[in-house]
């Protein structure tokens, strides 16, 4: 999908495959590298100082973060574009109380709504966390990731 700043002449927005397979390959493919580098795939003793070390420890705990401010910034924004893709007002308000009904019930039991699902036919789900517009629900070891409109917070 691509979303086009017209005033500007921009892209504001690109996230097909073809993004998706370079930012993860690119990203895989250099810790790897790093990992190759400090001896921690091969077992050998790294050439790298331990100043150097720290330094590189720092440096991806921080790439770290900034992932995972990332990861909310697009999980809220897929919150709120969800719910102004509701047809008119009430059912932007229905889905905006779905969410925050399920965000209270994040450790609670949680039942799937009209779902022939077999999967979960008769499991006790608890809802884990939230990701977006997506919840994980766990069934004693066994954990899934599934649309919260599919659920509801058992009474």
């Amino acid at each position: 999908m691509r979303i086009l700043d017209e005033k500007q002449l921009s892209v504001v927005w690109s996230w097909g495959q073809a993004e998706r397979l370079e930012l993860t390959q690119r990203f895989r493919e250099n810790l790897g590298r790093l990992r190759q580098l400090v001896g921690q795939d091969s077992g050998r003793e790294t050439v790298l100082s331990a100043s150097d070390l720290e330094g590189l420890a720092n440096e991806l705990q921080e790439a770290g973060q900034l992932m995972e401010e990332s990861r909310q910034r697009c999980f809220a924004l897929s919150e709120s574009l969800h719910v102004l893709a509701g047809g008119d007002e009430t059912e932007r308000r229905q889905r905006a109380a779905h969410l925050q009904a399920m965000k209270q019930a994040v450790g609670r039991p949680v039942e799937l709504r009209n779902s022939g699902n077999r999967v979960f036919e008769g499991r006790p789900l608890v809802l884990e966390a939230i990701r977006g517009i997506d919840g994980v629900v766990r069934s004693g070891e066994e954990r899934w990731q599934i649309s919260l409109f599919k659920l509801r917070a058992r009474a």
